[in-house]
C-alpha cells in the first residue's frame, strides 16, 4: 500500500508498511510506477515474457510474420521455434505496448510469467514503435 505526495512534476511515494520513500522522477507519472510495482508484486520470481500466440503451422500468421519483419521463411520460422517463442520480457505496461504495436500489424501476442526467459530480448522504453521493436526482433534473429 502506497500513499503518494506530488511534488511540481516529481512525486514521493510512501510505503505505508515500511515507511520507505521513493521518488519518481518526471519521466513516469506516479499511476505508472504504481502499477509497475503492482505488477512487480503480483509476478513474483517469475518472468513477464511477450510470445506469439500462433504457431509454426499457421500458413497466414507466418507469412504475415515475414512479410512485416522482411524476413526469410527460414528466419520467420525460427522464431517460432520452442526454443526462441519468448520475444521480449521486461515489465509488464512496456510489454503490453509492444504488444499492441504488434496487434496493429497483425501480430498476435501474449504475455504470460514464466519462471525465466533466457532466449528473450529485454525490452526498455527505447523501443516504442514498430521500427524500434522490427529492428531488435531482426538483429536477433537474422543473426541466430
Amino acid at each position: 500500500m502506497w500513499e503518494r505526495l506530488l511534488v511540481g512534476v516529481s512525486a514521493y511515494l510512501v510505503n505505508v508498511n515500511d515507511g520507505t520513500v521513493t521518488v519518481v522522477g518526471s519521466a513516469q507519472s506516479w499511476q505508472e510506477f504504481l502499477q509497475d510495482k503492482y505488477d512487480e508484486d503480483a509476478a513474483g520470481t517469475m518472468r513477464y515474457v511477450l510470445e506469439p500466440t500462433f504457431c509454426r503451422n499457421d500458413k497466414m500468421a507466418v507469412i504475415n510474420l515475414r512479410q512485416r519483419l522482411e524476413f526469410s521463411l527460414q528466419s520467420a520460422l525460427l522464431m517460432l521455434s520452442p526454443e526462441h517463442r519468448q520475444w521480449f520480457t521486461g515489465r509488464r505496461s512496456l510489454l503490453l505496448h509492444a504488444q499492441e504495436v504488434l496487434h496493429e500489424r497483425g501480430i498476435q501476442t501474449a504475455i504470460v510469467l514464466l519462471p525465466s526467459a533466457e532466449s528473450a530480448i529485454e525490452i526498455d522504453r527505447s523501443m516504442w514503435h514498430w521500427d524500434a521493436l522490427a529492428s531488435r526482433i531482426r538483429s536477433r534473429f537474422q543473426s541466430a
